[in-house]
């Protein structure tokens, strides 16, 4: 009996150690953000002993360019918003959405494909292993070289639309490629879709949502990405859940019946995914105003 509670009992204590660290964490950007809230705005007995400009530095004022005055607006235009108007913000709910279907995929390729492997394609484990370790290095070295490439797109492109390349075009090839999945044959197909997979995944910090959140709304970036992060680990459990219910059949099951199982999931999780192109395209129609690179206005040398 020990031996069964013990191995249980270490799983459920990593797990809500986990849990309470990034819990911590978002109350540390949560606080962050008070704070500055705090200290940035001035209260209303502030305001009343605020002395106005004599007039002779009335008449001598300079007055601002109109298109230099309307690009200041648009930086400050967000700054001033109550915890209720940053969460009322449709490109959150699109953001939410997205992280959602980019970890369905993401969190999918480290947990359940592995099982898909395994028992379909019959890899060992110790490759199984080895592969994961080098998809981990493959995207991290991809994001270096990607966050290159879209400096240089920027200089050539709109900043608008440089994003939304970086954005939708990767998520499309993650669901293709996802897709593909359950037409691989050997092992060898499948490292070669997970490869090309994890290069699309590294974009989410070169040019995707990772760096939009940031250049709309440097102030409340902190508070944004704790608000869609969040949402992003629902896919945690949801993932291997829609395996367990595809993937579920009897012992006399036939290969093709099994393997007809991980089709229906990876169609799933697919579908599912192309809600973030949705998402991010229906905000953007919306609400076109909210999508202004603030972070480039304040600091043009950016």
């Amino acid at each position: 009996m020990k031996s069964i509670v013990e191995p249980i009992f270490r799983h459920f204590l990593f797990f809500y150690s986990v849990i309470f660290f990034n819990s911590l964490m978002h109350a540390n950007m949560l606080f962050k953000y008070l704070y500055h809230s705090y200290c940035r705005y001035l209260t209303k007995a502030e305001r009343k002993v605020m002395v106005k400009l004599p007039k002779e530095a009335e008449k001598t004022h300079v007055v601002t360019p109109p298109l230099q005055k309307e690009q200041e607006n648009a930086a400050n235009s967000l700054q001033e918003d109550t915890f209720r108007d940053i969460y009322c913000r449709v490109y959150l709910v699109a953001f939410c959405v997205y992280m959602m279907a980019y970890n369905l995929i993401y969190y999918s390729i480290y947990c359940v494909v592995p099982f898909f492997l395994n028992k379909i394609l019959k890899a060992e484990p110790h490759l199984i292993s080895f592969l994961n370790t080098f998809l981990s290095l493959l995207i991290a070295v991809s994001m270096l070289l990607l966050s290159m490439v879209t400096r240089a797109v920027d200089r050539r492109l709109p900043w608008l639309h440089s994003r939304l390349i970086f954005t939708l075009v990767p998520m499309i090839f993650q669901i293709v490629l996802y897709l593909s999945l359950s037409l691989c044959a050997n092992i060898y197909s499948a490292v070669v879709v997970l490869t090309l997979s994890a290069v699309c995944i590294s974009t989410w910090y070169a040019g995707s949502i990772g760096t939009l959140n940031y250049e709309i709304d440097p102030e409340n970036s902190p508070l944004i990405v704790s608000v869609y992060n969040s949402a992003g680990q629902i896919p945690g459990f949801v993932g291997p859940l829609l395996m367990t219910a595809f993937t579920s059949v009897g012992p006399n099951a036939g290969k093709d019946e099994v393997r007809k199982g991980w089709a229906n999931y990876f169609y799933c999780v697919a579908g599912m995914s192309g809600l973030a192109v949705v998402a991010i395209l229906m905000a953007l129609a919306v609400k076109p105003d909210e999508w202004v690179n603030r972070a480039k206005i304040k600091n043009p040398k950016q």
